[in-house]
């Protein structure tokens, strides 16, 4: 019996130290809960006083960082605190990233930002992955995330983020396979990225994907889809470039029925809002000039011309944020805007006429190749018209015509060559430094 008794016993002993195991996690858990519960509290008031100084600084028509009535630092503070009820929330840990990336309430501190960022990425956050993908690919000076750029560590985080569906890092993912940075240049996995994010309305997405249609790289070249996915872009309102394709598309008929005027539609409207696309301006002005789609206007053309022959190419591919495709244009628009430009200054159409205009934009589309140009100015040197009469910079421009176009220009540098001094016609290719200098001052 004794035995027996003494049986119960040890059993009731295993009993409570289990019980005690058990009560120990279930408070352990109760407080994980609270600690979440008010992690959240945290999060969701940080996030609300986030919007209230956006909404405020969008009211009062000032930038947000200003943030007068100090929200941001509030919301920071808020973050700070849920991050210390549940030091692994993955979205608090995101939103210290961004606060110190942006200096939101706090001093910047981009190795505070990558740190944080981290942290949430690799707990899965895909918009954290996403982040830590453009830390690891961001050329803008200035920042200093502790870490070398690195393409290869761009993919793998954006992936991470694409495979959850995340538009903007499939986006960027495609950017990559596309220029075969950070991975191996596949215009298939390209199209499939730029698809997956244009399905999801992101409309840089949906102008890259259209340009791959266009073009055949990836997909099978397919002008009706490459009008199908630049449409989309560009009833956005933001795709300057997908407004100037779709515009081409129609002026040429590809894809489309042919439409001047709704040609003339897309290419006004990639040049609204002060955005102007220099080859939109020039198409305007091409259909100004001979009547096409729009009524024929010589003011209205030689407008059109000089806003692109000014623009600047390089500056506006830099603003069009996310289209990579594009980084290949060329900038056919403003060499022919400038042309086109020179002759009407020659001509008196449209604008006053003014020999010393037409020499300059000839000149500034010589500089580019353009040979008609660069024979046309060499006609004005050769005729003492807006220059002065040089039979030397004359017989430059003639050589340059030939050499970089496929104009047949020969006879009128054998012209000039025979009215000049016997010491003129010894000039070679290879010209003297008071000769090279003589050109220079003659620009």
């Amino acid at each position: 019996m004794a035995e027996l008794q003494h049986i119960p016993h040890q059993g009731g002993s295993s009993i409570v130290r289990s019980g005690t195991r058990s009560n120990a996690l279930a408070t352990r858990g109760l407080q994980d809960l609270r600690c979440t519960e008010e992690a959240l509290q945290w999060l969701k008031r940080g996030l609300e006083l986030r919007q209230q100084c956006f909404d405020e600084a969008r009211a009062s028509n000032t930038p947000y960082w200003t943030d007068p009535n100090h929200r941001l630092g509030e919301a920071f503070a808020s973050f700070e605190r849920g991050i210390k009820s549940n030091p692994d929330h993955p979205e608090l840990q995101f939103m210290l990233g961004l606060c110190y990336s942006d200096g939101e309430g706090v001093e910047r501190d981009d190795r505070k930002a990558f740190f944080w960022t981290r942290k949430a990425a690799e707990q899965g956050y895909a918009e954290a992955q996403d982040a830590l993908g453009c830390m690891y690919t961001n050329r803008l000076s200035g920042l200093d995330y502790g870490v070398p750029l690195d393409d290869v560590q761009g993919a793998y985080w954006f992936r991470k983020a694409a495979q959850q569906g995340h538009a903007i890092a499939q986006l960027a993912l495609a950017g990559l396979c596309a220029g075969g940075d950070g991975v191996e240049q596949d215009y298939v996995q390209a199209a499939y990225w730029f698809t997956k994010a244009a399905e999801q309305g992101e409309q840089s997405a949906q102008a890259d994907l259209g340009k791959l249609y266009e073009d055949g790289l990836g997909v099978p070249q397919d002008y009706a889809q490459a009008a199908v996915w630049y449409r989309k872009a560009a009833e956005q309102g933001l795709s300057t470039e997908a407004q100037y394709r779709l515009g081409l598309l129609y002026f040429y008929g590809q894809g489309v029925a042919q439409d001047y005027a709704e040609a003339a539609h897309w290419f006004r409207k990639a040049t609204c809002g002060g955005r102007g696309h220099t080859d939109a301006q020039y198409y305007l002005g091409f259909m100004y000039q001979y009547g096409r789609g729009v009524q024929h206007d010589d003011v209205q053309a030689a407008m059109w011309y000089r806003k692109a022959a000014e623009g600047d190419r390089e500056d506006m591919l830099q603003t069009i944020e996310g289209e990579l495709v594009w980084a290949k244009s060329t900038d056919k628009g403003r060499s022919e805007a400038q042309f086109n430009l020179a002759e009407m200054c020659e001509e008196g159409r449209g604008v006053n006429q003014d020999y010393a205009q037409a020499a300059y934009w000839y000149r500034k589309a010589a500089d580019q190749g353009h040979s008609d140009a660069q024979n046309n100015l060499g006609v004005l040197y050769d005729n003492g018209q807006g220059v002065p009469q040089d039979e030397l910079l004359a017989a430059f421009w003639y050589r340059k015509a030939r050499e970089d176009g496929p104009m047949d220009v020969e006879a009128q540098e054998i012209r000039v060559r025979e009215r000049q001094s016997p010491q003129s016609r010894k000039m070679n290719p290879k010209l003297s430094e008071d000769q090279k200098k003589r050109i220079a001052e003659g620009a």
